[in-house]
């Protein structure tokens, strides 16, 4: 799957495809979380319940519910579920060859003068397969936030040449890594 529209997930970006929040559905969530008999061990409830939920029959009660959100969210939150999503070939590529990265919002170095240099901007640059590595692992092993830290780093350290610590990321609208026209 391509992801066709602009995004301002760092995930999806690096993953080159849509990543949900959540099932949409009762029975997407129980697909997600390994099936009927996972679902009916997270909820606390007999199989045969989770059937009934499923033929609608019956809904689950606040608590199931509850129980199968918190599971699906923290297997969400998971290194096994993030490395899932990641196509090994992207990946590889990435690490050997740099990606070259399009980013538009609001962001830039934090300085002294950040009123100055945290900005709209609208910016095109190459990242080093070590910053790729850098940034692939932080998304993998922590997630979004981690990611986005480690995208700052790269930035401050490649884009701006090392002048800054940091970069800051305000609000971003679009985010995309695709192979370098320079890789081989």
């Amino acid at each position: 799957m391509v992801l066709r529209k602009p995004t301002g997930n760092i995930g999806e970006a690096l993953a080159n495809t849509q990543l949900p929040a959540k099932p949409r559905s009762l029975r997407a969530q129980i697909a997600e979380l390994g099936g009927v008999k996972a679902a009916a061990a997270v909820a606390g409830r007999s199989v045969s319940s989770v059937y009934r939920w499923l033929r609608g029959v019956n809904k689950p009660s606040a608590s199931a519910k509850g129980a199968l959100d918190q599971a699906s969210d923290a297997l969400r939150a998971t290194k096994d579920y993030r490395r899932g999503k990641l196509a090994a070939r992207r990946e590889k590529r990435f690490r050997k060859h740099g990606a070259r990265f399009r980013f538009k919002g609001v962001a830039g170095p934090k300085n002294d003068s950040p009123q100055n240099s945290i900005r709209p901007r609208h910016l095109m640059a190459d990242i080093s397969a070590e910053g790729m590595a850098d940034i692939l692992d932080a998304w993998v092993n922590d997630g979004d936030e981690a990611a986005l830290e480690a995208l700052g780093e790269v930035l401050a350290g490649e884009y701006m040449n090392g002048e800054t610590e940091e970069w800051q990321f305000d609000s971003i609208d679009l985010l995309k890594f695709s192979y370098s026209e320079f890789s081989p």
